[in-house]
Formats: structure tokens, sequence, C-alpha cells
């Protein structure tokens, strides 16, 4: 859920950080931080976040007649 309440403080979410090289972040307050780090100023920002993807449809055994349209 990206739009929960009770998420994990982490810099890679937070309004104040931005990203950086691989595994890091420049915060507005504390500078070059690790991007799981958190700190007291932390502000969730939902459009940070990347949502996990679904795992694809099993289709192993289903005739693909059954979804055409004709």
């Amino acid at each position: 859920m990206i739009f929960r309440k009770n998420v994990e403080p982490a810099c890679t979410y937070c309004r104040h950080s931005s990203p950086a090289e691989e595994g890091t972040c420049i915060c507005l307050k504390r500078g070059i931080v690790s991007e799981w780090g958190s700190c007291r100023h932390f502000s969730y920002d939902p459009l940070r976040r990347v949502p996990e993807s679904s795992p694809a449809p099993k289709t192993e055994g289903l005739d693909q007649d059954a979804f055409s349209l004709d």
C-alpha cells in the first residue's frame, strides 16, 4: 500500500531527500545519507515510493481459444 499511514521511515521516501549515487541520498537536513537511514525530520512522500509489481498470472494448461473473441 503506497498511501498507508504507518510507513517505516527511510530516506528514500522522505520529502527532504533527493536520490544521489546508488545507495545514497542527499538530505536537505543532514547532507549525504544512506537511502535506508532515517532521522527525526522524516516526512513521508508517497510519490517517491515505487509499488511492488504483482506476479504474472499462470497460464500453463489454459487453452488459447478461450481467450479469443471469435
